[in-house]
C-alpha cells in the first residue's frame, strides 16, 4: 500500500518554482499562499490532484552550477517550513547547459527512472513548471505511461526581475505568506492525470513487466538531515527504449497477454474481467481474501453469485437459511416478496 505524497518536479534556473508548487499541494507546511485571495480554487487544484499534503520532494535536475545554487537555496529554503520535507535529488552527471543530444537522452532517461520508481514509493503529483521545455515534456511523456494523480503547472507573471517581490531569492521569504497583491499574481494549475500504461504490465520480448528493479538508480548520497542526492552517469539499459518500444507494439502486446491467460484460465464465467488492465488481473489473481476484504465482498452486486440448495442442507437448515434472509430484507424487500 503507498502511503508517501511526492511531488515530482524537474528544475531549471529558477529554483523559486520549487515552493509555489509545493505551497500549493502542502499548505500546512508551506504557507506562501495563505493570504492568496482565491483560496477555492487552491483548494480545488488539491482536491483534482487527491492530496491534501506532501512527504516527499524528489527533483530531477542537471549538473550545472546554477542549479546546485539553486538546489543548495531549496535545501535553505525547506529547513525553514513548519514541517520539512525529506527531499531527494538525481542529477544526470556531467550535463550542463542540457544542448547536446547525448545530455538530453541522459536526462531523459533519468526523468523516466525517476518517474518509475516514485510511482512504485508513493502517490505522485508531477511539477510541469521548472526546468527545460524539454525536461518538463519528458517528465509528461513518463507521466503518460507510468501515470500519475496530478500534473500541475504554475501561472504567473513574465519576467520577473529587479525590484519585483517574486525576484527575492532569500529562502525564507519563500516559507513565509506572500502578500495577497503579490499571491494573486501566482495560480497553480491542474493539467490532468495519467493512469499507468497498461502495455507496461505485458511480457515482451521475453521481458517481464516494467519496474524499477529493472531499470536501477545509484545508491542515495546524504548531504544533509533529510536530504539526499543520486548521481546518475548512464548504463547499457534504457528504459525510454523499451518504454517507446512497448507503445509501438502496443495492440499486439495486449493480444498475447489475453490469448495466454485464456488459453490456461478456467473459470469460463468471469471472462469479462479480461477487460481490466494486466495489473489489476494480476492482483486479483494473486489477492487472497481474508477478513479485511468482508466489507467489500458484503457490498458487491451478486447478480451472478448464486447455488442451489435443493439436495444439500436438510430441511431444518433451509429454514435457518430463509429465515436468515428473510431478517436481512428490507421492509420494501419483504413487501415485494409477498406480492
Amino acid at each position: 500500500m503507498l502511503h508517501s505524497n511526492i511531488l515530482l518536479a524537474t528544475l531549471g534556473a529558477s529554483w523559486q518554482v520549487i515552493p509555489e508548487v509545493v505551497a500549493a499541494l502542502a499548505p500546512s507546511r508551506c504557507r506562501l499562499y495563505a493570504e492568496h485571495p482565491q483560496p477555492a480554487l487552491l483548494a480545488e487544484v488539491r482536491e483534482q490532484c487527491a492530496v491534501q499534503d506532501l512527504d516527499q520532494l524528489w527533483i530531477v535536475t542537471s549538473d550545472s552550477e546554477i542549479t546546485r545554487t539553486g538546489l543548495d537555496s531549496i535545501a535553505s529554503w525547506n529547513m525553514h517550513l513548519h514541517t520539512p520535507l525529506t527531499i531527494r535529488i538525481f542529477i544526470a552527471q556531467g550535463t550542463n547547459e542540457v544542448t547536446s543530444p547525448a545530455e538530453l537522452a541522459l536526462l531523459r532517461e533519468l526523468i523516466f527512472r525517476t518517474m518509475l520508481l516514485a510511482t512504485e514509493s508513493g502517490a505522485v503529483v508531477c511539477s510541469l513548471a521548472g526546468g527545460r521545455k524539454t525536461m518538463s515534456a519528458d517528465l509528461q511523456r513518463a507521466a503518460s505511461l507510468f501515470g500519475t494523480q496530478g500534473l500541475l503547472h504554475i501561472v504567473g507573471p513574465e519576467g520577473v526581475r529587479g525590484d519585483h517581490p517574486l525576484a527575492n531569492k532569500a529562502s525564507e521569504f519563500w516559507a513565509s505568506s506572500l502578500p495577497a497583491a503579490t499571491a494573486a499574481t501566482l495560480m497553480p494549475a491542474y493539467v490532468g492525470r495519467y493512469t499507468r500504461r497498461e502495455t507496461m504490465d505485458t511480457l515482451w520480448e521475453n521481458k517481464a513487466s516494467v519496474h524499477s528493479e529493472r531499470f536501477p538508480l545509484p545508491s542515495a548520497e546524504r548531504v544533509s538531515p533529510g536530504v539526499s542526492w543520486h548521481h546518475f552517469a548512464g548504463d547499457e539499459l534504457s528504459l525510454v527504449a523499451e518504454a517507446e518500444q512497448r507503445e509501438e507494439d502496443a495492440q499486439q502486446l495486449l493480444s498475447n497477454y489475453l490469448a495466454q491467460i485464456a488459453g490456461s484460465e478456467k473459470h469460463e464465467n468471469w471472462r469479462h474481467l479480461y477487460r481490466l488492465a494486466p495489473a489489476d488481473i494480476d492482483r486479483l489473481r494473486n489477492t487472497q481474501l481474508n477478513e479485511s476484504h468482508r466489507e467489500l465482498l458484503q457490498e458487491l452486486p451478486k447478480a451472478e453469485l448464486h447455488c442451489h440448495l435443493g439436495g444439500l442442507p436438510d430441511l431444518t437448515a433451509q429454514q435457518c437459511i430463509g429465515n436468515a434472509i428473510w431478517t436481512s430484507m428490507s421492509r420494501e424487500q419483504r413487501t415485494r416478496a409477498t406480492q
